[in-house]
């Protein structure tokens, strides 16, 4: 009832590969025709039917997203013709069992797809076996055509962990580049029932329940940013919406968070490459930002207090331009082999620890699982890094108030030592931090804790201290667009000089800062009791020592 399944879009760099293959292969025509209600009511359900043909036979397939991009219930049953049967829908008792009884009546034909499909089951591992399929043909609704070409992965037999791990290494040896979008999602947008541009997706709350292993808690909070990275890359690529970059930089710092409040850099060198392949891809996505949010701000101020000014149309052209090539070169990263690795690589990280924990002697660590030194550096329990062997098979919550309790000793030593820009920036990059790790471990808190309560304080703390960042990053964004070809210099020196103009004079130092700071404190131990710790001695070091990882 569950299919695990990843698509790769077929240059012919690929298919010509796959036809070097020696493994038998089949071929045969499949033709296929999806179902809905007038009013789209399994699309809104994020529910599949469909009748196909192969061959002599007919079947007729119910397949339902619940969030995971690469598994989805699927329920497929054969049927005497092309008329979709009740008997073959799934039980009543599932929920998209419950949807298609409800609705059956109701389904009239929306498009069809008609491709040939060549097909090899391999076994690339003992107890793996993947099925290799090439799809090309097209989708059909009405007289709108577009082409189908694509190659699909699917776990016929073995675990998660060794069909990620193959297909990681399977898509690094051919250069495979991941096709996100289903053929029903296709199928949707020809048909005018979903837009054409997907919309930015926001981050989904995870929370792993108290009494569940860490290592599954943090599988659970890793595959949940791996899926916000993923579903914000179709959003990026079929439109300009500022939100896109924005959504996708926001999953790939959760990511880098949850690796840090795992402690995953020092258990597994491999967790390393991760977290700067995520690294580099933020950068990109970072960039777009940074030009949409001077546009929306600096830029357009600057326009407003100076109209018609030769210099200000000069910037705003540059940082149009500036923008357009970020956006394509963000493009171009999202679309090619080395996000696919980044996010395969992951996933297998990911389900990794999941089955680690499982299968790992009690008390056993994830160096010892994973073959990571064991030689790990130890630290006071109040030291953020918090470098220790992770008990993957420990209940996840000790472990999640550990970690928040060093994250909020690190806070307040931040904003404590905090005297100019650089000092408020370093402490929003822990309040922000902190923030992202009460939401994963709200539900290890202990009782009376208001997660909701300190995830808004924080919030808002994050939000005051971002503005002042986006004022002292306003002069290298205009200096980076300018710095273009073709910008006159004299154009150039003029608005470089009124944005040093407003910048000193629009956000003067606000004294109300380190008041704030202290405010937002006493209000954050409020809310989380027992989860906060006692107040930090003054002589405790600065957690941003020798040896303690950057800060995403």
């Amino acid at each position: 009832m569950r299919e695990l399944e990843l698509k790769f879009s077929l240059p012919l760099s690929l298919q010509d590969a796959l036809a070097r293959e020696a493994t038998p292969e089949t071929v045969e025509r499949v033709w296929s025709r999806y179902l809905d209600t007038p009013d789209g009511a399994l699309a809104r359900g994020r529910t599949a039917v469909r009748v196909r043909r192969k061959g002599d036979t007919w079947l007729q397939t119910v397949k339902a997203d619940h969030g995971d991009h690469f598994e989805r219930f699927e329920w497929e049953r054969p049927i005497a013709g092309p008329e979709p049967e009740r008997d073959a829908l799934p039980p009543e008792d599932t929920a998209p069992g419950a949807l298609a009884h409800r609705t059956f009546g109701q389904w009239r034909p929306l498009f069809e797809t008609d491709f040939e499909r060549r097909a090899r089951v391999v076994e690339p591992a003992p107890g793996l076996a993947v099925e290799i399929a090439q799809d090309v043909g097209e989708l059909r609704c009405g007289e709108r055509r577009e082409p189908i070409r694509e190659v699909e992965l699917e776990c016929l037999r073995g675990s998660r962990v060794a069909f990620f791990e193959w297909a990681r290494d399977w898509a690094t040896r051919t250069q495979a580049c991941l096709l996100l979008p289903t053929k029903n999602e296709r199928g949707l947008r020809l048909a005018a029932r979903l837009p054409l541009a997907p919309s930015p997706v926001t981050a989904a709350a995870v929370a792993p329940p108290a009494d569940a292993p860490v290592g599954e808690a943090a599988a659970a909070v890793l595959r949940a940013s791996i899926g916000h990275a993923c579903a914000n890359i179709e959003p990026v690529l079929a439109s300009d919406h500022p939100e896109g970059p924005h959504q996708l930089r926001v999953a790939l710092r959760r990511l880098r968070a949850a690796l840090r409040f795992f402690a995953l850099r020092e258990a597994d060198a491999r967790w390393g490459t991760v977290d700067d392949e995520a690294r580099a891809l933020a950068d990109a996505a970072g960039r777009v930002r940074d030009l949409d949010v001077f546009e929306s701000g600096a830029l357009a101020l600057l326009r407003e207090r100076f109209p018609g000014d030769a210099a200000v149309e000069t910037l705003s052209r540059a940082v149009v331009d500036a923008r357009d090539a970020a956006r394509m070169d963000l493009r171009r990263a999202v679309s090619g082999p080395a996000t696919t690795r980044f996010v395969l690589g992951a996933l297998a990280l990911a389900e990794g620890l999941a089955a680690a924990a499982g299968d790992a002697p009690e008390g056993a660590s994830h160096d010892a699982a994973h073959g990571a030194p064991s030689d790990l550096p130890t630290e006071a329990l109040d030291d953020a890094s918090l470098a220790l062997p992770l008990p993957l098979r420990a209940p996840y919550a000790a472990f999640a108030r550990a970690r928040v309790h060093a994250l909020l000793v690190r806070v307040r030593r931040r904003a404590r030592r905090a005297r100019d820009d650089e000092g408020w920036h370093r402490t929003r990059l822990a309040v922000k931090t902190l923030r992202y790790a009460i939401e994963s471990a709200r539900g290890a808190l202990p009782h009376g804790a208001d997660a909701a309560r300190a995830s808004s304080l924080l919030a808002r703390w994050q939000d005051r201290l971002g503005a002042g960042q986006d004022l002292a990053s306003a002069r290298d964004v205009a200096a980076d667009a300018l710095s273009r070809p073709g910008v006159p210099t004299e154009a150039a020196v003029r608005a470089l000089a009124l944005i040093d103009g407003w910048r000193a004079f629009a956000a003067p130092h606000d004294p109300e800062t380190g008041r704030h700071a202290r405010r937002t404190q006493r209000a954050l131990r409020a809310a989380l009791r027992d989860a906060a710790p006692a107040p930090a001695r003054q002589d405790e070091r600065d957690d941003d020592g020798p040896g303690t990882p950057p800060t995403p």
